[in-house]
């Protein structure tokens, strides 16, 4: 099946350039507008300038999400080359990424077999269910298999992020317009859980130190972790802060620091701190 099986992202996923380099995998662009301007994520713009832009800017980005016309457009020429197609977009709670993936399928109906999936996640969490699902079809398995496999693998990937800023939740409808007003006065710094695709607010801190230990007791709760990620953008002391938390629990692992995309850099501002976590793959049923 190897050849004829292929995987479609999109541009808010983590792919090592490894791996990009050695696979064949096509990425939608999604796209950013800031002042007036739209670039498309990892096409017009990287991530560092895209960051670097929002956090001297006094607006807040708008995601402009592929269209339904933009992925047939894309569909129209895999099919000419794969019959069997699956579509992993970031969380469908984020973006209408996936609403217009899985509508513009209806447009190319009959000519190949296709699975959009919400993955409900995003950037490194996106990126290891685009791995695990290459490497399942290298392994040889069915494309219902891989279907399957991966849909397996999602409640298994979480994430938590330590934020700056109010106004990005509020922009979402995660905070109220006075809680954002009193947080600013107050100099609230919010942690967000990813859960079931959208970003939830749990805790808030005072005090950056405060939210590194949250971090940690995020962390230390698992019992495997099979990969983890540290995330972040202007928050390159406190990044450190953390690496140094973990390497006295994990002393022979390193783990990768990963600038965030735009697209979830709409959702937690140009300063965010968060670590992701893949636990690894479920056990089998006894």
């Amino acid at each position: 099946m190897t050849g004829k099986f292929h995987v479609v992202t999109d541009s808010a996923v983590y792919l090592p350039d490894t791996f990009l380099r050695q696979h064949k995998v096509d990425i939608m662009p999604v796209t950013l507008e800031l002042e007036g301007k739209r670039y498309r994520e990892g096409v017009d713009i990287e991530h560092h300038e895209f960051l670097r832009r929002l956090s001297r800017s006094q607006e807040l980005p708008r995601i402009i999400p592929p269209s339904k016309k933009d992925w047939v457009h894309l569909y129209q020429k895999l099919v000419r080359e794969y019959p069997y197609i699956l579509v992993l977009t970031h969380s469908a709670r984020l973006s209408q990424t996936y609403v217009h993936a899985r509508e513009a399928v209806n447009e190319v109906f009959g000519r190949a077999r296709f699975w959009v999936v919400d993955t409900q996640t995003i950037g490194f969490g996106q990126g290891i269910l685009v791995r695990k699902a290459v490497e399942a079809i290298e392994a040889g398995l069915a494309p219902p298999d891989v279907v399957r496999r991966v849909r397996a693998l999602i409640p298994h990937i979480y994430a938590q992020f330590l934020m700056d800023r109010l106004d990005y939740l509020e922009a979402y409808g995660r905070v109220g317009p006075a809680q954002r007003v009193l947080g600013t006065m107050l100099e609230i710094k919010p942690i967000l859980t990813m859960e079931d695709g959208e970003l939830i607010p749990v805790e808030k801190v005072l005090k950056w130190e405060q939210g590194i230990d949250k971090l940690m007791d995020f962390i230390v709760e698992f019992l495997h972790i099979e990969e983890l990620a540290v995330v972040q953008y202007g928050m390159d002391d406190l990044t450190a802060s953390l690496l140094e938390r973990l390497e006295m629990v994990f002393e022979d692992r390193e783990f990768p620091i990963i600038t965030y995309s735009p697209t979830l850099a709409a959702h937690i501002g140009p300063k965010a701190l968060g670590v992701m976590v893949y636990e690894g793959e479920p056990e089998p049923p006894i």
